[in-house]
């Protein structure tokens, strides 16, 4: 995502939070539902575009260095006290 591409993750553990509308999913270990999501954003310049945008804009907010160091001084002050 914070390269700018679109994303095809699996719908298992953290994935789907992670992506939410800005990535495609695939059905764990379902190599054909893989191969379906990558030939939809290849077949689709439109949805690549916009999944490549959305995702690069999501990784900014919510994943920048900023906001993990903020999260990280939350989360040491709230042990130290």
């Amino acid at each position: 995502m914070a390269s700018g591409t679109p994303s095809v993750v699996s719908n298992s553990g953290a994935c789907p939070e992670i992506v939410k509308d800005c990535g495609l999913l695939f059905e764990k270990g379902n190599y054909r539902d893989l191969a379906e999501k990558i030939l939809k954003i290849l077949e689709n310049k439109t949805l690549a575009q916009t999944l490549a945008s959305k995702g690069y804009e999501r990784a900014k907010k919510a994943f920048s260095w900023e906001k993990s160091v903020s999260q990280y001084e939350k989360l040491y002050s709230h042990l130290i006290k």
